[in-house]
């Protein structure tokens, strides 16, 4: 089964604006979209909780405002997704300046007045992350049909 290409989504519950306008694009377009705040587990570990979602998806998207560049938790979040070697894709407000583990890495900038243009090279870009994804999970697929029938041939042609 070809699944979801799921979306870890890092920044501050401020900007409640952008982040609902990204989440209601992406899932538009087909994409799971992770938001710790949608994900009440009282009473468990929070940082666990990040820890295991960011491991479970495909990208984090690293929505940057001027308020998101200051949050500790955000910092945490992509420190440990580039840890673990997860794919960040940094959108970054007009003004605000990259520090931190996304320093040197390519971003997409925005405007919060019209979001249009930036999300629509998001989607762009996880399009494509998605049509890779597929092609792999299908490959597997395949090379897994292949083995069985390779072993099933094998198998009955034994002497």
């Amino acid at each position: 089964m070809i699944e979801l290409l799921s979306v870890f989504i890092s920044h501050s519950s401020s900007d409640y604006e952008v982040i609902t306008k990204v989440k209601e694009t992406l899932e538009v377009q087909g994409v799971y979209v992770y938001l710790a705040e949608e994900d009440v587990r009282a009473g468990t570990s929070l940082p666990a909780k990040i820890e295991d979602a960011i491991r479970r998806c495909d990208v984090v998207l690293a929505i940057l405002t001027s308020k998101a560049s200051k949050s500790a938790w955000v910092q945490q979040e992509l420190g440990y997704a580039k840890a673990i070697g997860k794919l960040i894709i940094p959108l970054v407000e007009e003004g605000v300046n990259v520090t931190g583990f996304l320093t040197g890495v390519e971003y997409i900038k925005f405007d919060p007045r019209n979001l249009d243009p930036a999300l629509r090279k998001i989607k762009e870009y996880l399009t494509k992350l998605k049509e890779s994804k597929e092609f792999k999970e299908m490959l597997g697929v395949l090379i897994l049909i292949a083995l069985g029938a390779f072993a099933a041939y094998y198998l009955t042609h034994k002497k």
